[in-house]
C-alpha cells in the first residue's frame, strides 16, 4: 500500500504494535498459567496489517473465523453482505 506524503514522515507502528502484543500475551498467559485457555491478541495497523499473538492451534484459528465472520453478518445490512472486506 502507497504511504501519502504525511504517512512518511510517521514510524512504522508495527513493531509498536508488536511489542504492545508480546507484553499482553505475557500479561495473559501468565495470568491463566493454572487454567488452560485459548487466547488471541488481535490489533491492525493504520495500513490494515493485522498484528496478532495467541496460543491458538491453526483448528481454533479457524474456528475463530467463522465466529468473526459470523458477527460480522450480523452487523451487516442484508444487501451488503456479498461485499465483504
Amino acid at each position: 500500500m502507497l504511504r501519502s506524503v504525511y504517512d512518511r514522515h510517521m514510524p512504522d507502528p508495527v513493531p509498536l504494535i508488536e511489542a504492545a502484543l508480546v507484553e499482553a500475551d505475557s500479561l495473559i498467559r501468565e495470568r491463566f498459567k493454572d487454567i488452560e485457555v485459548d487466547h488471541l491478541i488481535l490489533a491492525v495497523a493504520p495500513d490494515g496489517a493485522a498484528v496478532i499473538r495467541s496460543n491458538c492451534g491453526p483448528k481454533m484459528l479457524r474456528h475463530l473465523a467463522d465466529l468473526l465472520n459470523e458477527i460480522a453478518d450480523e452487523h451487516t445490512p442484508p444487501a451488503d453482505r456479498k461485499h465483504r472486506h
